[in-house]
């Protein structure tokens, strides 16, 4: 059963840090459909990129194609294009948040990592074996975790810390665990039961530590610059093959909705697609072109009309998007130009 005010509070945390439009492109389709063949159970702790991509809800993957079947190459070089003089200065990536999870886990054996955000107030992580429902999620946050309605609940010890272990009504075999791992940080670790068990939850939450994971999270994406005055408040990915990033300018709240604009620039294998997908008022779905060249850094950049999506061939096996509801577009040209794989 989906507990579906687990699902709502979800979505509202994390709706302010959702990738952007380009973020949710042809070549996301290839991971949503990967877990949805694994059927995990997303509503037991509301994973973070899962409920980023629902809670966008404006641009969507094209349905059934994957982006080879609906990409292009970058123009020629005979193409119409002109180059564009960089409309807004470029510095030194900030360091203030790196796509590294804040903590370090030990997950069953057998389990991998399947999609993670960074957030500022709350980071977190999927990973999942591979049978159905096999499937534990960590999250780290700044402030305790909403658990609503409880079927039963049990005080538990983690770290010498005080805890407690948690079923939701709505579904008792969903467990969380729940405590508060530093001053000022609450930590849960959640699962299935039977496919996860509670020894296997409780041996992962003991585990969990407070400090950066070696590596990158799986980001396949390296910025090599960010536009003036701007600076990265969340990373997101699924996997090792997507790498996705918001960035906004100067202070954001941790909480509340993000200004027009803040954007987003992904990466992804292969070749870009000639257009992405939108929904209309009344709920249908049509595609957007995605084709006003213009060449930037050396980059040929291609934008929709309306310049709130870019598309970019960085390299032979790599495309970056990027997406905003209020940046200009050149801003979003000068982004994509910076997005790099690792």
């Amino acid at each position: 059963m989906i507990d579906t005010e687990s699902v709502r509070h979800a979505l509202g945390e994390l709706e302010r840090h959702a990738p952007d439009e380009a973020a949710v492109l042809a070549g996301v389709q290839a991971g949503i459909v990967r877990r949805r063949r694994r059927r995990q159970v997303a509503s037991v702790t509301g994973v973070a990129l899962a409920a980023a991509l629902v809670a966008l809800g404006v641009v969507v993957a094209l349905p059934g194609r994957g982006a080879e079947q609906v990409g292009s190459a970058p123009p020629p070089a005979s193409s119409p294009a002109s180059t564009l003089p960089p409309s807004t200065p470029v510095s030194a990536t900030p360091g203030l948040l790196s796509p590294a999870l804040p903590y370090t886990v030990a997950v069953p054996a057998g389990y991998q990592l399947d999609a993670w955000q960074v957030g500022v107030g709350t980071s977190g992580a999927q990973y999942v074996g591979n049978a159905d429902f096999e499937v534990v999620v960590v999250e780290l946050s700044d402030r305790p975790r909403d658990t609503y309605a409880l079927a039963s609940e049990r005080p538990v010890t983690v770290g010498g810390r005080p805890g407690r272990i948690v079923q939701l009504a709505s579904d008792q075999n969903e467990t969380q665990i729940l405590w508060q791992i530093t001053d000022g940080q609450w930590a849960m670790v959640g699962g299935r039961a039977p496919q996860v068990t509670e020894a296997e939850l409780m041996a992962s939450a003991e585990s969990l530590a407070v400090r950066p994971s070696a590596g990158n999270a799986g980001a396949g994406l390296d910025l090599t610059a960010v536009p003036e005055g701007y600076q990265v408040i969340s990373w997101s990915g699924t996997g090792a093959t997507v790498g996705s990033a918001t960035l906004c300018r100067g202070p954001v709240p941790l909480r509340g909705e993000l200004p027009a604009d803040c954007l987003s620039v992904s990466l992804r294998d292969g070749a870009a697609p000639a257009a992405t997908q939108t929904k209309t008022k009344t709920g249908g779905v049509v595609d957007v072109p995605v084709d006003r060249l213009e060449l930037v850094n050396g980059v040929a950049t291609r934008a929709s009309a309306d310049g709130r999506t870019v598309f970019a061939q960085v390299d032979p096996g790599h495309w970056a998007g990027s997406g905003s509801q209020g940046a200009d577009v050149a801003l979003l040209r000068q982004i994509v130009t910076m997005a790099k794989a690792r």
